[in-house]
């Protein structure tokens, strides 16, 4: 027989991926905006940030610069992001958010937004506070068993 932590492992995985699944369906037909998954975690990061290069893009979001590069092609090619050259180094290039871009991100955060509250606001407070604290110390051990095999 499994042990309970087996158990609970097992069921939490099936409830992540079927939660994820569902929660990224409802937001992308509801976005009215053409923006895909990549597109929009790239624009969230230049409205963040500001400012940024491939390589600090693809460095801030764990992915490889090439990974990045086809969805910044896309965005650019749609107005959404622009690029332009290092004054001091010009095989440096910069990427930032159009006005266009900024305004599809926004809007697409705030849908995001409006479907999380509607759901989480259906949880007690506490209970979405210690959903956040569990996610946090998990993240954590993540970050130092990453940082303690690099």
């Amino acid at each position: 027989m499994k042990d309970q932590l087996a158990l609970a492992l097992t069921r939490l995985d099936e409830v992540m991926q079927e939660l994820v699944r569902r929660l990224h369906q409802e937001l992308w037909r509801e976005i009215p905006v053409e923006l895909t998954r990549p597109q929009f975690l790239v624009c969230s990061k230049l409205l963040e940030r500001g400012r940024m290069t491939v390589t600090e893009i693809a460095a801030a979001m764990g992915v490889s610069p090439s990974a990045i590069t086809t969805t910044v092609d896309r965005l650019s090619d749609s107005g959404l992001v622009a690029r332009d050259r290092g004054q001091e180094d010009r095989r440096v290039v910069h990427l930032s958010l159009t006005a266009a871009g900024e305004e599809a991100t926004r809007q697409a955060k705030a849908i995001r937004d409006s479907l999380l509250r509607r759901y989480f606001e259906q949880l007690p407070v506490e209970d979405v506070a210690s959903m956040v604290r569990i996610c946090d110390a998990l993240l954590g051990i993540l970050k130092q068993d990453e940082a303690e095999t690099t």
